[in-house]
């Protein structure tokens, strides 16, 4: 095991270190033992959320937050690379070039993309 040094102070102690590779790109994964954190103090103020489909959030004094629909934008965007990638001659550059962006848009992507178009709702 090698030292390792950092300009970022850490809160807390490192346990352990973790090193993994997804695709040219590689991440460092530290697990940190760390102090309980003060609470907050109690303001008294209280206020209600609903979470929806048509809106992201509505709360009790009638403000909205619409719907940013990222997951369906980023399903497009990988269905099409993936239909990119699937007209590619096997073994050429241009199909490795389109490997990497499906991997990309892949580890970008939502954790539970939408399936096909039918199924979605409004």
């Amino acid at each position: 095991m090698s030292a390792c040094t950092s300009t970022v102070p850490w809160p807390g102690t490192v346990k352990t270190i973790s090193v993994k590779r997804e695709g040219r790109r590689w991440y460092v994964v530290l697990t940190a033992n760390q102090a309980r954190p003060e609470p907050l103090p109690a303001t008294g103020a209280v206020i209600g959320i609903d979470m929806g489909i048509a809106n992201f959030l509505t709360d009790s004094k009638g403000g909205a937050v619409p719907n940013p629909r990222h997951g369906r934008k980023a399903a497009a965007k990988l269905e099409a690379a993936q239909q990119a990638l699937s007209r590619c001659k096997r073994g050429s550059k241009r199909r490795r070039k389109a490997v990497e962006t499906v991997a990309r848009l892949s580890r970008q992507g939502p954790a539970s993309a939408p399936g096909p178009r039918t199924q979605d709702r409004e």
